[in-house]
C-alpha cells in the first residue's frame, strides 16, 4: 500500500511548480504524504479517497515547507551550534586510535582499557577500528559542542568517602574529583568546542556524605562546588549550564497523579520546596556571564509542560524580584519516539516560547519502534528542525554519538549510524547548526569552481517512476 501512496503523491505533485531537483521538498511530500496514510488508514478508505485527502492537503504541506525552508535559510546566517554528547571512554578511545599503527594494536589496546574501567559504557566493547576513525573524525568536524553524558554529575565529582568539612568547618577540596570531566574540558579545547555542562543538581544524585548535614551546610557546600568548577575550567569553556535537571514529577509517578508539581527528591527534602531557585541563585554567583538552563523531558506531555511553565513563571518573578536574571533558556531534551506526533511537537514549542526564555535542543534522539524503515523517524527529526528554525534557537544537541553508543543501544536515531557515519535523519539539522560545517562548506566552495552535476540528483529522487 506504502508503495501506492507513493505514486499518488508523485501523481499530485507532477502538475505542481516546484524545482524536480528539490529532493527535500520530495522527501518532505513523501514523509507526510505516509504520514497521512497512516493516520487514515484504520478507516478503510479507498485509493482514491486517500487521493483526494492528499491532494486537499498538498498546498498546506508545501506552504509549511515553504516556510520551514526560509526559517531554515534565514537560520544558516546566524550564529548556531551543533552538539553531541560524550562520554571519557570514548574520548581516550580516540587517543589510542591516534596513538597506533594497525588495527590489531587498537584492538589489543582498546580491549584492555576498558576491561580496567568499573563499567563500560554501551557500545564501545564492540566499537571497530574503522568505527572509531568514522566517529572521531565527525565529531571534530561537524560538532560546536559536547556534551559530557556522566562526567559532571555528582555520582563521578564527588567523593562519597571523604570528610567534607575540615576541622575549621570549611569544605574539604578533596572530595572533588574532575578527573573525568578533565578529559571531557581537555577534548574539546583540543578541537575548538565549547562545552555544555549536565548537569550541576540532578533527583538521581545527592551525595551521601550530605545525609545529615543542615541548609546552611549544604548551601556552603554548592557554593563552594560551583565555584571550584568555574575556576577550574573558566569562564568561557561552558556554552550552556544545565543548573536544573528533571525537576518536575515523572508523568508516571504517584506525586504526578497527585497534581504535585515538583518530583520528590533529597534536594527538596532538604532545601525546600523552592530550592531551584536557591540553586539558581547560586549558580548565577558562580557563573555570572554563563548561559544558565533548566533542562526537562517529556516535554511533549501537556500536563506536565503546563507544571514545568509554572516554575519558570516562579523563576521570573523571582528574577523582578531581585532584578537578576537566573535562568537563559529551557533545555528540550527531545527523547521522542517514531509515533510523536508533529502536533504534539509543535505545541510544546508554541506553549515554551511563551515563557520569554530562549529554547534549546538539549539531548534529541528518536527511539525505533518499527524495524521496517526510517520515514517516521525522518519526520520526527524534520519537525523537530521545523520548530528549533522557526523559535531561533541557538543550539542543537543529539544523545549519543551514535545509535549503539547510547544510552538505549541501537533502539534509537541519533548523530551518527553504527557505522559512525551521520545519520540521514540527521544530515539537514547539521547543515543548519553546525558553525563547523558551514565553514566547511564555505570554503570548499571557494576552491570549488566547477559547476555542480545535476544527473545524480536526477537519479535519486525518491519520486522518480520505476
Amino acid at each position: 500500500m506504502e508503495e501506492q501512496i507513493r505514486k499518488l503523491i508523485l501523481e499530485v505533485i507532477e502538475d505542481l511548480n516546484y524545482d524536480p531537483n528539490d529532493l527535500e521538498l520530495q522527501k518532505y511530500l513523501y514523509e507526510k504524504g505516509i504520514k497521512a496514510f497512516k493516520k487514515i488508514n484504520s478507516g478503510n478508505y479507498s485509493l482514491d479517497e486517500i487521493r483526494n485527502f492528499i491532494v486537499s492537503n498538498v498546498p498546506k504541506m508545501m506552504k509549511e515547507y515553504s516556510r520551514m525552508k526560509y526559517a531554515i535559510t534565514k537560520k544558516s546566517f546566524t550564529k548556531t551550534n551543533f552538539g553531541v554528547s560524550i562520554n571519557y571512554q570514548l574520548v581516550e578511545l580516540f587517543k589510542i586510535f591516534n596513538s597506533v599503527s594497525s588495527v590489531d594494536e587498537f584492538d589489543a589496546m582498546k580491549n584492555q582499557f576498558l576491561k580496567a574501567q568499573p563499567t563500560i559504557f554501551p557500545g564501545l566493547l564492540e566499537c571497530t577500528y574503522e568505527e572509531v576513525q568514522n566517529i572521531y573524525k565527525n565529531i571534530i568536524d561537524n560538532c560546536d559542542v559536547i556534551t559530557p553524558e556522566v562526567e559532571a554529575k555528582m555520582t563521578l565529582t564527588i567523593n562519597d568517602q571523604m570528610e567534607l568539612f575540615n576541622s575549621d568547618g570549611t569544605i574539604n577540596f578533596q572530595v572533588f574529583n574532575f578527573s573525568y570531566l578533565d578529559t571531557i574540558i581537555a577534548f574539546a579545547k583540543q578541537n575548538n568546542m565549547k562545552v555544555r555542562l549536565h548537569t550541576l543538581i540532578w533527583h538521581k544524585h545527592f551525595p551521601k556524605i550530605l545525609d545529615n548535614c543542615s541548609k546552611s551546610q549544604i548551601i556552603t557546600f554548592l557554593d563552594t562546588y560551583f565555584s571550584s568548577i568555574a575556576n577550574r575550567y573558566g569562564a568561557d569553556t561552558f556554552y550552556t549550564i544545565d543548573v536544573i535537571n528533571e525537576i518536575v514529577a515523572d508523568i508516571h509517578s504517584e506525586e504526578f497523579q497527585q497534581g504535585r508539581v515538583l518530583r520528590d527528591s533529597k534536594w527538596k527534602e532538604k532545601l525546600g520546596d523552592d530550592y531551584y531557585l536557591t540553586v539558581l541563585k547560586l549558580a548565577r554567583k558562580n557563573f555570572p556571564n554563563s548561559h544558565l538552563a533548566y533542562n526537562e523531558y517529556d516535554e511533549t506531555n501537556k500536563e506536565k509542560r503546563k507544571r514545568m511553565i509554572s516554575i519558570i513563571h516562579d523563576i521570573k518573578q523571582e528574577e523582578r524580584i531581585t532584578g537578576t536574571i537566573l535562568l537563559d533558556s529551557i533545555g528540550l531534551q527531545s527523547h521522542y519516539h517514531e509515533y510523536t506526533t508533529d502536533e504534539e511537537i509543535k505545541e510544546t514549542y508554541e506553549d515554551l516560547s511563551e515563557t520569554g526564555k530562549r529554547l534549546q535542543v538539549s539531548e534529541m534522539d528518536v527511539t525505533k519502534i518499527n524495524q521496517q524503515d526510517d520515514v517516521q523517524v525522518n519526520r520526527v527529526f524534520r519537525t523537530v528542525l521545523d520548530c528549533a528554525a522557526t523559535y531561533n534557537i541557538d543550539s542543537f544537541t543529539c544523545w549519543g554519538p551514535t545509535s549503539s553508543i547510547s544510552w538505549k543501544s541501537k533502539k534509537v536515531r541519533t548523530f551518527l549510524n553504527d557505522n559512525g557515519e551521520v545519520n540521514n535523519s540527521c544530515k539537514q539539522i547539521v547543515d543548519t547548526y553546525s558553525q563547523k560545517k558551514k565553514n566547511k562548506n564555505l570554503n570548499f566552495q571557494k576552491s570549488n569552481l566547477s559547476e555542480p552535476n545535476n544527473d545524480f540528483h536526477n537519479k535519486n529522487s525518491i519520486f522518480q517512476k520505476r
